[in-house]
């Protein structure tokens, strides 16, 4: 397992994890490989009767600084080193025995490790600074005097100085609080401001917060409206009115720090890893202001769709990577490629149909697996004509499907083809296939839309959806003519290809 150091707060932002027994109270928190309180006078572990603290050299704050909730046997106390199974971090645990606090009581519970200072001996005077409480202690003090003592006001005080200080937990509260306000729920002590409440947002994202990452993401460029859209993977639940203008290269370097926020808690492709993977890719798809759609731009969202694809095996994610393959958008263009993808989608969950762009290729339903493998071929005969004169162009899906039909037509349909294919090519008059610049591919799929992807209707709509997409055309930049030769030589490949799958069926 590779040890790398971890990162200082476990990963919903809590620098240190308490287990309450009944004669004892664990707390563990990561520390570096290189912590040793035995060899280095600045790493510290300093457990007292009554108070507690650790430091790691080169830290500017302590990791715990307070006065504890009750006292300990010190003596009895110890801590420990060791490696975090899952993860190989180094894990730092204190073993705390509780001690009665007279004959008649039995141990004490801690509600919270710390209840002051340490150097300020409860009970916490109203007026402490807490300067000598670590960040997060007095978040967890706040939350106390909220649900204890119900003492709202104390404890927006108590969230505020953490924030100030970095603590993550606080961060999100008041975010939370400031989101909803006292005119919805009138125990909070805050008016609503959806600006104090992104920027809390912001600063638990930059904290280092997953999920406050693609709450900002999200909250910079807000969701759509049609249901189709990026939002249909899941999200946090997130105002849909941003108080500042949409900003696309924010939102997406938001999305990135989700997916180095996970990598650095060793979670893997997790959920909001992968939500984070959907957003990225469609921000950089539609792109706007500083991210529009360079090529750049393209290949990353291309990127983020295929990772999904091939490391979640996510159906739409395969059905939207199948779009790019066949259009030559972010990746060199393999329509072979993009239709085993679609296929394999398409298998894993039959609501999806074919893409929009591809609907025209064939009037029944139950032959698309015929009119693609008909595609695939028709494309290949077609790379072998341009890569002589224009290496490496996108060819014109259209331009494909025309011809993929017109075989199909000749052949008094899909069903018929492979008793009737050749003769039909023999009587197919010259066609052509266009090549294209990478704009027109662009522009393709987003006609195509690749991520919204359709689901299978009637056989009526459908038909009436792919006679208006055969009405339109792509302005093709470069024209090549494909004569009745070439044609009869797709009509060959395509027969032998189609009586061997038969054959080996």
């Amino acid at each position: 397992m590779t040890i790398s150091s971890p990162p200082t707060t476990f990963f919903e932002g809590e620098p240190y994890h308490i287990e309450d027994a009944a004669d004892s109270l664990t707390v563990s928190l990561y520390v570096p490989d290189s912590f040793d309180p035995n060899a280095q006078p600045a790493d510290v572990v300093d457990i007292q009767k009554d108070r507690l603290r650790v430091h790691v050299r080169g830290e500017p704050t302590d990791r715990l600084k307070g006065w504890l909730f009750a006292a300990i046997d010190e003596l009895k106390s110890l801590y420990l080193l060791h490696r975090d199974a899952k993860t190989g971090f180094r894990v730092l645990s204190l073993h705390l025995v509780k001690v009665a606090r007279n004959e008649f009581e039995g141990m004490p519970a801690f509600p919270l490790l710390f209840s002051s200072g340490f150097d300020t001996p409860a009970p916490l005077p109203k007026t402490a600074s807490l300067e000598d409480m670590d960040a997060h202690s007095v978040y967890l003090l706040g939350d106390f005097l909220l649900v204890r003592l119900r003492a709202a006001q104390r404890a927006l005080d108590m969230y505020e100085r953490a924030a100030q200080r970095g603590s993550i937990k606080a961060c999100l509260k008041l975010a939370a609080w400031y989101h909803i306000g006292k005119e919805a729920q009138p125990a909070i002590p805050v008016s609503r401001d959806a600006k104090k409440a992104l920027d809390y947002h912001i600063q638990a994202a930059d904290l280092g917060h997953a999920e406050a990452c693609l709450h900002v993401s999200y909250s910079l460029v807000p969701p759509t409206e049609s249901p189709d859209a990026d939002e249909t993977k899941g999200v946090p639940s997130v105002t849909t009115t941003s108080p500042t203008p949409k900003d696309y290269v924010q939102a997406i370097r938001y999305c990135d720090k989700v997916r180095d926020i996970c990598d650095a808690h060793k979670l893997g492709t997790s959920d909001l890893a992968r939500m984070a993977l959907w957003r990225a890719g469609n921000l950089l798809r539609d792109g706007a202001n500083e991210a529009s759609t360079t090529p750049a731009n393209v290949t990353r969202a291309f990127e983020a769709f295929d990772t999904l694809a091939t490391t979640c095996n996510d159906p739409l994610a395969m059905w939207t990577v199948a779009i790019y393959h066949i259009w030559g958008f972010g990746t060199p263009q393999n329509v072979e490629k993009g239709v085993a993808l679609l296929r394999t989608a398409r298998a894993a969950d039959p609501a999806l149909g074919m893409p929009p762009g591809l609907q025209g290729l064939n009037d029944d339903d139950d032959n698309d697996d015929v009119a693609l493998d008909i595609l695939i071929q028709v494309e290949a005969e077609a790379r072998k004509s341009t890569e002589s004169t224009d290496p490496g162009k996108i060819l014109d899906v259209e331009g494909l499907i025309r011809v993929t039909r017109q075989i199909i037509t000749q052949a008094g349909g899909s069903e018929h083809v492979q008793e009737t294919i050749q003769a039909a090519l023999d009587q197919v008059a010259a066609v052509k296939v266009h090549t294209i610049g990478a704009g027109a591919a662009a522009a393709a799929v987003a006609v195509a839309k690749p991520i919204e992807a359709t689901t299978t209707t009637t056989t009526a709509a459908r038909k009436k959806g792919r006679k208006s997409k055969r009405a339109k055309t792509l302005s093709p930049t470069v024209e090549l003519a494909m004569g009745a030769t070439v044609l009869a030589a797709v009509g060959l490949a395509v027969w032998m290809w189609v009586k061997t799958r038969r054959a080996h069926a």
